[in-house]
C-alpha cells in the first residue's frame, strides 16, 4: 500500500510539474498519516515493521546516515497485534465505535494521546513505549470508571423509587401493579449490581490483560475522520469448526464463536435485529467483511480479495442480505484465468464495498466481472459492455468483452 500511495503521488506531481526527489520523506510522511495496521500473530507485526523500516533505509540520504540522531521512525502504534474482530475488556463485548468518546474528559485524554503517538513516531519524546501505553490504559480506565459510576446512580435512583413507593401501599387500591413495579425493580437492582462488579474485576485485570480496541489505538482516525479511508486486505479461511481464539485467552471456541455474533450485531445493531439468525457455519472471513465495514468512515471503500463461497453456499446468505441492504457493491471481480493463490484449494475474488449507509438506493447497480487473463497481466484494462444477461437478487450481472 505505501507503494501504491507513493506511485500515486509522484504520479500527481509529475501532472503538475512539481518536482520532489526526497523519497526518504515522502514515504516517511505516508506510514505517518496513512497506514495502519492489525494483526495477531506477533511475529507478523515485526515483519510488517522490518520492511517498512528496509523500504524507507534504502532511500535514506548518505548525510543521514551518520546522524546520532534516530532516522526511521518508531511504527510501535502504526501497526498494532491483536484480535482484529472480538473487542472485549475483560468481560465485555462492546462495538468498534462505541465507548471511546464517552465524555470530555476522555475526549480530551484521546486528542493528547494521538498528540503523544505522533511525536513518538518522529522519535520526538523522551517517553518509552510503555509509558505510550500506560497512557492509553488510563483511558481505558476512565472509561470503565464512569460506565461504573453511570451504574451506581441508575441503583441509587431505583433504590430511592423503590423505598418510595413501598410507603405508600397500604391502602392503595393498585396494590397489585405496585408490587410488580418493585419486583421488577429488585431485579433491575440485583442486575446492576452484577454489572458493577463485572467492571471492577474489568479495570483490575486492564494492566495485565490489555484488549485491543480500534478507536482508542487509531484514536486519531475515528476522533477526527470516523473511521478509515480505505480498508485492505486477505482476512484468513477457516471453517467453522475451526474458529477459536487466535490469541488463546477464550479456551471455548463456541464461546467464542458466540462473541463473533455478538461483535456483529452490536456493530451493526439496526442490521441485526435480536432475532436475526447468523449462519453458525460461516467462515471465519465472513465475520471479517462486516468488521472491515464498521471500520470505514462514511465516505470509506472496503476491498477484499477472499474466497468466492459466500455467493452460492448457504452461510454466505446472512452476508448476502446485509450488503444488499446496507452496504453498496460497487463490483465482484473473479479471474478465469488464473487463481490468486495457487496453493490454496479455494477461488478467490477481489470485492470492492462502500461504506455502509442507512439505505441503499434501489437503481443502484453492481458490476460482476470475469477476467480473462491473470490480475497481474490485466492492470490497466479496457472493457466494452456488450451486453446485460440477467439479473439476479437485486445483482445485476453483464457479460464482458475485453479489450
Amino acid at each position: 500500500m505505501m507503494q501504491v500511495l507513493d506511485e500515486i503521488e509522484l504520479n500527481l506531481k509529475e501532472r503538475i510539474k512539481l518536482k520532489d526527489n526526497d523519497s526518504f520523506e515522502r514515504k516517511k510522511r505516508i506510514i505517518a498519516q496513512s497506514l495502519y495496521g492489525v494483526e495477531v500473530k506477533e511475529w507478523a507485526v515485526w515483519i510488517c515493521h522490518l520492511r517498512l523500516w528496509l523500504s524507507l533505509f534504502i532511500e535514506t540520504p548518505d548525510e543521514m546516515k551518520i546522524s546520532f540522531e534516530p532516522i526511521l521512525p518508531s511504527l510501535d502504534f502504526k501497526v498494532r497485534q491483536g484480535d482484529s474482530l472480538v473487542q472485549r475488556v475483560g468481560n465485555k463485548t462492546f462495538p468498534v465505535l462505541g465507548h471511546a468518546l464517552m465524555g470530555e474528559s476522555i475526549k480530551r485524554k484521546v486528542t493528547q494521546l494521538k498528540n503523544l503517538k505522533n511525536e513518538y513516531f518522529g522519535n520526538k519524546t523522551p517517553l518509552k513505549d510503555w509509558e505510550v501505553r500506560q497512557r492509553e490504559l488510563a483511558i481505558y480506565n476512565e472509561i470503565l470508571q464512569s460506565e461504573i459510576v453511570e451504574k451506581q446512580k441508575e441503583k441509587t435512583g431505583l433504590k430511592n423509587a423503590k423505598h418510595g413507593k413501598t410507603a405508600s401501599l397500604f391502602g392503595d387500591e393498585f396494590f397489585q401493579s405496585a408490587q410488580k413495579e418493585l419486583d421488577f425493580n429488585k431485579g433491575k437492582i440485583e442486575q446492576l449490581e452484577s454489572e458493577i462488579n463485572e467492571l471492577i474485576d474489568q479495570k483490575q485485570n486492564i494492566y495485565k490483560d490489555k484488549p485491543l480496541i480500534w478507536n482508542i489505538e487509531f484514536a486519531e482516525i475515528f476522533v477526527e475522520k470516523g473511521g478509515f479511508d480505505i480498508v485492505i486486505g486477505n482476512p484468513p479461511y477457516v471453517r467453522q469448526e475451526e474458529i477459536a481464539d487466535p490469541t488463546g485467552k477464550i479456551k471455548d471456541k463456541k464461546q467464542y464463536k458466540e462473541f463473533l455474533s455478538e461483535m456483529v450485531k452490536l456493530d451493526f445493531h439496526s442490521g441485526f435485529p435480536p432475532k436475526s439468525k447468523i449462519n453458525a457455519q460461516s467462515d471465519l472471513y465472513t465475520y471479517f467483511y462486516i468488521r472491515a465495514l464498521r471500520l470505514l468512515n462514511p465516505k470509506g471503500i472496503h476491498t477484499f480479495i477472499c474466497s468466492n463461497s459466500w455467493l452460492d453456499v448457504g452461510y454466505g446468505v446472512w452476508l448476502q442480505k446485509f450488503l444488499l441492504e446496507r452496504a453498496p457493491i460497487e463490483c465482484i471481480i473473479d479471474n478465469h484465468a488464473k487463481r490468486s493463490f495457487e496453493a490454496a484449494d479455494v477461488n478467490t475474488i477481489i470485492s470492492i464495498i462502500h461504506a455502509p449507509t442507512k439505505k441503499i438506493n434501489p437503481a443502484h447497480l453492481v458490476k460482476f466481472i470475469a477476467f480473462k487473463k491473470p490480475f497481474e497481466e490485466s492492470i490497466f484494462w479496457g472493457i466494452h459492455l456488450t451486453d446485460v444477461v440477467t439479473t439476479y437478487h437485486g445483482f445485476l450481472v453483464f457479460a464482458l468483452s475485453y479489450v
